[in-house]
């Protein structure tokens, strides 16, 4: 019987990849900060002069950018500190799986495709 399953793209950490992830993440905190600053710059410029519910969805959304800064710059300092060799998962694919009578539960369970240098190294729990 054919089954459709989710697999986990799973990622062996070389210096490429890791210089791809940090460019991305770099890119992403920036884009946040500029956000930030928008938004920082509009409360400062409108202060308490602005509407009560504009003022609140104002600062609500600094906050909510905050947040994504704050797990940016956690993110970076752990892909920084990511050791060369190790694994990291990062997304993940539909994929189908053909099972059978007597197949171990396992076989139910979710799939991780192992990548390494841009090609597919390993498939587990296929």
């Amino acid at each position: 019987m054919l089954v459709r399953k989710r697999a986990k793209l799973v990622y062996e950490v070389t210096e490429d990849l890791k210089t791809q992830l940090t460019q991305r993440m770099d890119e992403r905190l920036k884009k946040t900060e500029a956000a930030l600053g928008a938004v920082q710059s509009a409360l400062r410029e409108f202060g308490e002069s602005a509407g009560g519910n504009q003022l609140s969805r104002l600062k609500a959304q600094g906050e909510k950018l905050q947040r994504t800064r704050d797990e940016a710059v956690m993110r970076l300092a752990q892909i920084k500190g990511l050791a060369l060799g190790s694994e990291i998962a990062e997304g993940a694919v539909e994929i189908a799986s053909t099972i059978e009578i007597g197949d171990p539960e396992e076989r139910l369970q979710d799939a991780e495709i192992v990548i390494s240098g841009g090609r597919i190294k390993e498939i587990r729990n296929q």
